[in-house]
């Protein structure tokens, strides 16, 4: 991504959306808007555009079964 003249950034397509896209929905000269997030190692700005987009909600997860409450369903201990 071109910043300014001179100036380059990176956008990586895990920081476009929230959900995974398997292409770049953008071609070379689109405008986008995103926010700066730091250097990498190469001191190229990192850039990100979904932390400017609402979070998904997670879907509801469902409840984990029950733990046994005694010794039920565990290995028995080995003796050696």
């Amino acid at each position: 991504v071109a910043i300014a003249k001179g100036t380059e950034g990176l956008l990586h397509i895990s920081e476009i959306e929230w959900r995974r896209l398997d292409k770049v929905p953008y071609a070379e000269g689109d405008e986008v808007e995103v926010k700066f997030m730091g250097y990498d190692d190469r001191k190229k700005m990192k850039l990100s555009r979904k932390v400017l987009l609402p979070r998904p909600p997670r879907p509801e997860q469902k409840p984990r079964e029950e733990r046994p409450q005694n010794n039920e369903g565990q290995k028995p201990e080995q003796q050696g």
